[in-house]
C-alpha cells in the first residue's frame, strides 16, 4: 500500500472522528475549520456546487423552523447534493409533511425533491413511540466511519439518513462497485433493518 494512501485513509479517519465528537458538544466549534478542510480534499463536486448546496440545506432547514415550526426543523432531515434535495425523517401530521415538502420544491435553485418523510400521530398515553434517536444516531455515525475507513468509497459523495432502522442512501457512486460496496457495507450494519437507496452513478471526467 502507497504511503499517500495510508495517509488519506487516516485523515479522513481522523475527521470523522472530530465531527463525531463536534456533535456530540465533546469540542468547539473551531476543529470545524480542520474537518471542512479535510473533506474538501477528496471532494468530487464543484466549488460552486458545494456552495449552494450548504446554502440550500440551511437554508431549507430555516424556513422549515420559521415557517412550520422548530419541531419540524428538528424532526425534518435535510441533505443535499448537486442541488437535488432527499428529506428525511418523522413528523406527526402529513399537513407538516406536505409544508416541508413544498417549502423544499419551492426553494431556490433545487432541481429536485426526494421526500421520505414518514407520517406517524403522536403515540397515545401509555404508548411507546416507534423507534429511537440512538438507535438512528449510532447507525449514522457507523456508516460514517465505515465509509471514510473504505478506499474503495468516496465517502463525501454520498449522503445517508437513518430512520426507525431503514437507511435512506443518496448521492453519487463514481462506478457501479462503489454502490454495490456502499450498499453492502450499509446492510451489515448492526440494527439496519432496510437499505432504500436513492444514489446515482456518474463517472469522474476524464483528466
Amino acid at each position: 500500500m502507497k504511503i499517500g494512501n495510508v495517509n488519506s485513509k487516516y485523515m479522513r479517519i481522523g475527521a470523522v472522528i472530530l465531527s463525531m465528537l463536534l456533535s456530540l458538544g465533546i469540542l468547539s466549534g473551531c476543529a470545524s475549520h480542520y474537518i471542512a478542510a479535510v473533506e474538501m480534499a477528496f471532494e468530487d463536486r464543484s466549488a460552486e456546487d458545494v456552495t449552494q448546496d450548504t446554502e440550500i440545506t440551511t437554508g431549507i432547514k430555516a424556513t422549515i423552523a420559521d415557517e412550520v415550526g422548530a419541531e419540524a426543523g428538528l424532526a425534518v432531515k435535510v441533505n443535499v447534493y448537486e442541488q437535488v434535495v432527499m428529506l428525511t425523517g418523522k413528523v406527526e401530521t402529513g399537513d407538516t409533511k406536505a409544508a416541508a415538502d413544498r417549502i423544499a420544491s419551492s426553494y431556490a435553485n433545487v432541481k429536485k425533491v426526494i421526500s421520505e418523510i414518514k407520517v406517524v400521530p403522536a403515540p397515545k398515553e401509555g404508548e411507546e413511540s416507534e423507534g429511537s434517536f440512538v438507535d438512528d444516531f449510532l447507525i449514522e455515525t457507523t456508516i460514517q466511519a465505515s465509509a471514510a475507513a473504505d478506499n474503495n468509497i468516496h465517502h463525501t459523495n454520498w449522503r445517508w439518513s437513518s430512520v426507525d432502522g431503514t437507511v435512506y442512501l443518496f448521492g453519487r457512486s463514481l462506478s457501479p462497485a462503489e454502490k454495490n460496496t456502499m450498499i453492502n457495507m450499509v446492510q451489515n450494519v448492526s440494527d439496519v433493518k432496510n437499505v432504500v437507496d436513492h444514489s446515482y452513478t456518474k463517472a469522474l471526467p476524464a483528466s
